[in-house]
């Protein structure tokens, strides 16, 4: 069995996927607090969070494998849910 993590898309967000607002605050770590809250909630497959208004919002579905359904957004960051198996741990930033 494998690990929830995720993986961080900056500067682009996932469009076209229904949205509900996470988790929203001037908290440092917010990333890390918006990917708890998105492993605790089943709906949650990533989330968008956007770094001039604090806040992240949930997205239920993933994204298209073409990439199609991403777009450029400066200031937001997309990270998706990732399952990780094994002893490894890999970090992935995409630019």
């Amino acid at each position: 069995m494998g690990r929830a993590e995720f993986e961080k898309v900056t500067g682009y967000e996932l469009q076209g996927q229904r949205e509900y607002p996470l988790l929203r605050g001037h908290n440092p770590g917010l990333a890390v607090q918006c990917a708890n809250q998105c492993k605790n909630d089943p709906r949650c497959h990533g989330f968008n969070l956007n770094f001039k208004l604090n806040e992240c919002t949930a997205v239920e579905g993933d994204a298209d494998p073409t990439r199609i359904d991403i777009r450029e957004a400066p200031g937001l960051a997309y990270f998706e849910g990732i399952c990780l198996r094994g002893g490894k741990l890999i970090l992935y930033t995409f630019i």
